[in-house]
């Protein structure tokens, strides 16, 4: 379950960075949504062990 979560939202976090629509103007707001990812993914790295 927790592979597919990660898969999920790596797959979203693609799909932000690369589409033509941006909340803000820039990288800024890309490197936020990827590390918020990061956390999250390492939130759940966490529950597995």
């Amino acid at each position: 379950m927790d592979k597919s979560v990660k898969a999920i939202i790596f797959i979203l976090i693609a799909l932000y960075v690369i589409s033509p629509v941006d909340a803000v103007p820039g990288p800024l707001d890309d490197i936020l949504v990827m590390l918020m990812g990061y956390a999250a993914n390492k939130r759940l790295s966490a529950r597995e062990n």
